[in-house]
């Protein structure tokens, strides 16, 4: 989960639990970043990103752009990255795609969806 406010990610982590998932969580991109190399070639791999939009550093997009390069090239695994923001018009879910985000959810989250989405990509 990375989002840059700790009540999201409590949110989140709390759902994602619900759902019988473990959570790594990151306030930005870049620990994000960070976080999937040291975990590539771990017995426990990242399996799904929950990605926020908006946040210091590095935002959702740029972040997403890094790990879908790095994914091309072979320097980690293919890893489902989903938008999580409360950004929701048509423009926003065309720019999660257009930076390579395979699926959207907004805030405030739902567990229905968010369970819906793990199914779909783990």
């Amino acid at each position: 989960i990375v989002d840059d406010n700790p009540l999201n990610i409590t949110v989140a982590e709390l759902f994602v639990r619900r759902e019988d998932y473990q959570t790594k969580t990151a306030l930005d991109g870049k620990t994000a970043i960070d976080m999937v190399m040291s975990h590539n070639n771990n017995s426990e791999p990242i399996r799904l990103i929950l990605m926020d939009l908006q946040m210091p550093i590095m935002d959702g997009y740029q972040t997403t752009k890094a790990l879908k390069e790095m994914m091309e090239s072979k320097k980690i695994v293919e890893i489902p990255i989903v938008a999580l923001t409360a950004n929701d018009t048509d423009a926003d879910r065309k720019a999660c795609k257009e930076a390579g985000m395979c699926d959207f959810l907004s805030k405030p989250l739902s567990q229905t969806e968010l369970a819906k989405v793990l199914k779909k990509y783990t």
